[in-house]
């Protein structure tokens, strides 16, 4: 036991900023993985309890400063490892999602939600209506080391996590209209028959708060998907998840784009799309009626039809007059040239199109692609 406390002591004196009366503000974890000898609930085997619990995670510094704050100095202070940006964007972040507690409380949702991002929709035309990110029972997971990979790139190393929700609100009558629930289903589509039985298994997901911006050198530029505010080269921003534009080619400012990485390693972002429908006054998670032509290990062409709610790099890009046309080569990956056809269909609020996959292999003098990023159709 006194061993086990002298460990403690060591890393309490070489890896944190010691001067407890400076408050939350000034808290610096250098290695996170310290936080393992802490009471925070970390990171688990269960999927759905995995990561920090957040109110322990800010509390930790006074947890520490009450229990050591004695056997501490100021000369302490000095011994910091590593300053750790993401867990300053997790302080901001918190205190800007505090600013929404009467939103949950006017609107009833429900215990143990949080608002993530609150929008107004009047600077894109509508009145008395407001779209909010929110999630029930969150957690966040954060990375305090500078490597970034294809993944981290665009989910950066902050991320809030739990069941992700969105919600339209009436602002005028105070009313929630409807919620679209977000989720991560292996093979990125389900059909109908999924509506009340699986779906719930799948609704636990990711969504960043801090990531690099386009002009950092710590990522993959190809990778960076959302809109950050702030950061600089070396140090991440504030992830804004409502970054609304115009996405299917309508003309109107009122949807917005998530993304997750794919299936063939650095190659590979899948999109969804979710959107204020003045025809329903509804938000909606856009479905995608896709027909998939493929070849068999008979080499006969396969007609698949099928209903979902992400696709490959689509909404990386914009409609235009309603159509994109677009192909990802996969071939360097052991996969095929997959050419897409798509246009959005006002009248039913959804996408329609085909994905023809029948090209395998290479044509003569064809090199291998290893590019990240779509080829658009002249």
């Amino acid at each position: 036991m006194k061993y086990f406390v002298a460990v403690l002591l060591f890393l309490l004196l070489n890896n944190f900023e010691s001067v407890c009366q400076n408050g939350l503000n000034d808290t610096i974890i250098g290695d996170v993985s310290f936080l393992k000898y802490s009471k925070i609930i970390i990171d688990t085997n269960d999927y759905h309890k995995s990561g920090y619990d957040i109110d322990s995670l800010l509390n930790f510094k006074e947890m520490v400063c009450k229990e050591y704050g004695s056997q501490l100095s100021k000369e302490d202070s000095n011994s910091i490892i590593n300053n750790c940006n993401v867990y300053r964007l997790l302080v901001e972040k918190e205190k800007i999602i505090k600013q929404f507690i009467p939103i949950v409380n006017k609107y009833n949702f429900p215990k143990h939600s949080k608002i993530i991002e609150y929008k107004k929709l009047e600077d894109y035309g509508v009145n008395d209506r407001a779209i909010v990110y929110w999630i029930f029972e969150p957690r966040v997971n954060i990375y305090c080391e500078d490597d970034y990979d294809c993944s981290s790139s665009m989910l950066g190393h902050g991320q809030y996590k739990g069941q992700i929700k969105f919600s339209l609100l009436d602002t005028k009558e105070n009313i929630l209209l409807n919620t679209v629930s977000l989720y991560n289903v292996d093979d990125v589509y389900f059909d109908d028959s999924l509506k009340e039985t699986h779906r719930d298994v799948y609704n636990y997901f990711e969504l960043p708060f801090a990531s690099p911006n386009k002009k950092s050198e710590l990522a993959l530029g190809s990778r960076i998907m959302y809109k950050v505010d702030g950061g600089n080269k070396n140090k991440e921003g504030l992830t804004e998840g409502l970054n609304f534009d115009d996405f299917n080619g309508d003309g109107k400012k009122l949807e917005f784009a998530l993304y997750r990485t794919g299936y063939a390693g650095c190659m590979g972002t899948e999109s969804a799309l979710i959107g204020y429908s003045t025809l329903q006054d509804r938000l909606i998670l856009y479905p995608i009626k896709i027909t998939y032509y493929e070849k068999n290990e008979k080499n006969q062409i396969v007609k698949t039809l099928n209903t979902q709610y992400w696709l490959g790099y689509t909404f990386t890009m914009k409609f235009k007059n309603y159509k994109l046309e677009y192909q990802i080569d996969y071939r360097g990956r052991g996969g095929c040239l997959e050419k897409y056809n798509l246009v959005f269909d006002d009248k039913e609020e959804c996408f329609k199109g085909t994905v023809d996959a029948t090209q395998t292999e290479f044509l003569e003098n064809e090199k291998a692609s290893w590019i990240d990023l779509p080829h658009i159709e002249k």
